[in-house]
């Protein structure tokens, strides 16, 4: 029997698919056929399903491990300036959530009204070795957190919006989100995410302190809201801003010695596997620095991942406004 979500997906499709041979509005036609992709896409592809694995390989992020697999995590995005290239230009990690969005952090963005100065590359796992699974789109719109503080990296998150539709693959395709509010780090809720390990990814500063060509991922730990505030409070002077209860961030911790997020890896996902799928909670924003302003990167101090479920209303109302 055909699960009722999936037969109300084909019933779209059959209506769209009828109106778009009967249109003859090109205004229309173009409107019908991003409706009939989104249907599409959701029709055969699920949220946060990884690709299974054909041929397993080994599987570095500070300490972490290569992340080699084609379409292990094939939400995972890769933010670069357009006129620099892929190699040479890259920014951020991000995160594809939707047909036309990514999610990644505002700090990473220096030219808010300028979405033509970058690209997002989707499908990317090594960026030496093309693997022809690899596209590429244009940024036709760029939404900052409208409460984003710079300086504090309060609200550090920002929606992408691409110049095109992606037709999703076992390669590519969207992460889920959490519910609206969710608890992700919550002291006393069993639900929540507290203790529980989840996985970062990045192509930021290895051990070697150099970028790293190959997707990384490490385990990661989410810490007691409580705990995350009292450290960054003590260790101020490290942290732009201690983690407040009422802070829209979370503290998560490599479960490794010498495992952490580091500089480049800014903007990527921290997602937790829940009944099969990855949601997406965090979005790696900070960490904790010296005196000048360098990153203390696998120093057994919490790094700060922006929490997505506090950001969903916001998500939700800029898609719909397109």
């Amino acid at each position: 029997m055909v699960p009722f979500s999936q037969a109300r997906t084909l019933l779209v499709l059959l209506v769209v698919i009828s109106l778009l041979k009967q249109s003859s509005s090109a205004g229309i036609r173009a409107t019908l056929r991003a409706d009939l992709i989104r249907a599409l896409n959701n029709y055969r592809f699920e949220c946060g399903v990884q690709r299974e694995a054909r041929h397993p390989r080994p599987t570095r992020i500070l300490n972490g491990d290569d992340a080699q697999e084609e379409g292990k995590w094939p939400w995972m995005a890769y933010l670069y300036n357009h006129a620099q290239g892929v190699e040479d230009g890259f920014k951020c990690g991000a995160t594809l959530i939707d047909t036309e969005w990514v999610l990644t952090a505002a700090h990473c963005i220096k030219n808010y009204t300028k979405p033509e100065l970058y690209s997002v590359r989707l499908g990317e796992t090594n960026i030496g070795d093309i693997s022809g699974i690899e596209q590429n789109y244009g940024v036709s719109k760029i939404v900052v957190h409208h409460d984003f503080e710079e300086t504090h990296f309060q609200n550090d998150v920002a929606l992408l919006k691409l110049s095109d539709q992606v037709i999703f693959s076992e390669y590519i395709r969207p992460v889920c989100l959490p519910p609206n509010g969710f608890a992700t780090d919550h002291d006393f809720d069993s639900s929540a995410m507290t203790g529980k390990n989840c996985t970062v990814l990045g192509w930021g500063r290895t051990e070697t302190q150099l970028k790293s060509e190959i997707l990384q991922s490490v385990t990661m730990s989410v810490i007691p809201r409580s705990l995350c505030k009292d450290i960054t409070e003590v260790h101020s002077h490290q942290y732009q801003t201690p983690v407040t209860y009422s802070s829209p961030q979370f503290c998560a911790f490599g479960m490794e010695d010498g495992a952490d997020t580091c500089g480049g890896d800014s903007g990527g996902p921290l997602v937790c596997e829940q009944n099969n799928r990855y949601y997406l909670h965090g979005v790696t924003s900070d960490g904790p620095k010296d005196g000048d302003g360098n990153h203390l990167c696998g120093e057994m101090y919490p790094s700060i991942y922006g929490q997505v479920s506090r950001f969903r209303g916001w998500i939700s109302f800029n898609i719909l406004q397109g």
